[in-house]
């Protein structure tokens, strides 16, 4: 048994195929831009402030652990020194 394509389907040859998964590809971005609001003249600009933000966003969190973990490790030293401080206070009486 031969494996023969349906008379109503086109014989498409290669560079036919590209150029129509091609257009199929821009129409579909085309709609989930649309879909998206990022179809008019001013979408360049809000993908960069989109993308700024994104950046930011990652460098504060990025700031802000570390000044948490600075934090932390300030407290724990303070506790430290305190305890010690008591320790000799009260073992010289």
């Amino acid at each position: 048994m031969t494996n023969l394509p349906p008379p109503d389907v086109p014989d498409l040859d290669v560079p036919d195929l590209d150029t129509l998964i091609e257009r199929s590809a821009r129409r579909g971005a085309r709609l989930a831009l649309a879909e998206l609001g990022l179809d008019d003249d001013h979408a360049p600009k809000d993908i960069r402030d989109l993308r700024d933000l994104l950046v930011n966003w990652r460098r504060v969190h990025r700031h802000a652990l570390a000044a948490l973990t600075r934090l932390a490790v300030h407290i724990v030293m303070v506790a430290l020194l305190a305890m010690a401080t008591l320790l000799l206070w009260f073992s010289g009486r």
